[in-house]
């Protein structure tokens, strides 16, 4: 079996610049192309976790 490197973006910016926006849209796109996809959100604050179906 031949092992893939599993690609890894970070995005890193101001608040209230876009990011998940920008995420939510990058998401929907790759998965429209059936890729496999994971996405980690860090916040040091109380939050909930977003659901994208």
């Amino acid at each position: 079996m031949e092992k893939h490197p599993v690609p890894l973006v970070s995005f890193v910016g101001a608040s209230k610049s876009g990011k998940t926006t920008f995420i939510e849209k990058l998401v929907s796109f790759l998965k429209q192309r059936e890729l496999r996809i994971a996405v980690i959100k860090h916040h040091h604050y109380d939050f909930e976790i977003d659901v994208i179906d």
